[in-house]
């Protein structure tokens, strides 16, 4: 049976570690959009987020779910991103005021969090020390809101029928094309294309040929529509070459959606 100190800190520690990665998640999501992964993670942690995610891959004989890619970031990291400069100036000191207090707390934390993760017994200290760092936390981001925090768990539920319903897309929005009607919009790829799984290094995949190809089906839905368009709108088709580009697009979802035993919503 688990020791009841183990329990506590345990419990303690899921708190700070899963409300401080929803806090940057929901933060830097807001100020820098979904991708923000992409830029405001030191060198080094964005790219334990690929080998993250290249190892999950791997692992045949378990199903995992798809997590944003903070999750694949150790515990340690969480303080780099914070405290990284730009971050910390920009977005949150106002949370944690002074940058030593929650150093000190966190990095107190790490060797408590490696012991019961380890499976060695948690003393009264170890309790007392974690539910301190989970109070201070909490008082900083305020407790209700950290309660909220904590109760999420980000990741993205329907990744293989997101790419369905895309490559759906894609395939009426080509007929469109090759018809030279008008396109009614491209939603699909309007949230996909503003996802934050939809990423070469997420999906360990270059996803660069659904973007081109998305990219020319805007281009050609702007096209001027009146009379005597007709022959520029099927020159501009046929310059563009609309079936090659989502010949290879499709190959893309087709092999995403070969793959749909890894992908699993929480």
């Amino acid at each position: 049976m688990l020791p009841e100190t183990n329990a506590r800190v345990v419990e303690a520690i899921y708190c700070v570690e899963v409300g401080l990665r929803e806090l940057i998640v929901e933060r830097l999501s807001a100020d820098y959009g979904s991708l923000w992964w992409k830029t405001r993670l030191p060198g080094d942690v964005r790219d334990a987020v690929g080998k993250g995610r290249q190892y999950e891959k791997r692992v045949k004989w378990t199903q995992s779910v798809s997590h944003h890619p903070l999750y694949y970031i150790d515990f340690p990291d969480l303080l780099k991103v914070i405290v990284r400069a730009d971050n910390w100036q920009d977005v949150f000191q106002p949370f944690f005021a002074r940058k030593e207090v929650l150093v000190g707390t966190l990095t107190e934390l790490e060797p408590i969090r490696n012991k019961v993760s380890h499976n060695r017994k948690a003393t009264e200290a170890d309790c007392r020390i974690a539910e301190a760092a989970y109070e201070k936390i909490a008082t900083g981001i305020g407790k209700e809101r950290f309660a909220t925090l904590i109760s999420r768990c980000t990741t993205a539920s329907a990744i293989v029928s997101d790419v369905r319903d895309l490559r759906e897309e894609a395939c009426v929005s080509l007929d469109c094309c090759l018809r030279y009607h008008q396109l009614s919009g491209l939603p699909r790829w309007e949230a996909a294309s503003t996802a934050w799984w939809f990423d070469d290094d997420y999906l360990c995949l270059s996803v660069a040929p659904v973007a081109e190809y998305f990219q020319r089906l805007v281009a050609y839905s702007q096209l001027p529509r009146h009379r005597g368009t007709g022959q520029v709108i099927e020159s501009w088709v046929s310059s563009n070459d609309m079936d090659k580009m989502a010949r290879s697009a499709l190959e893309v979802l087709d092999r995403l959606i070969q793959n749909e035993g890894e992908w699993h919503g929480g």
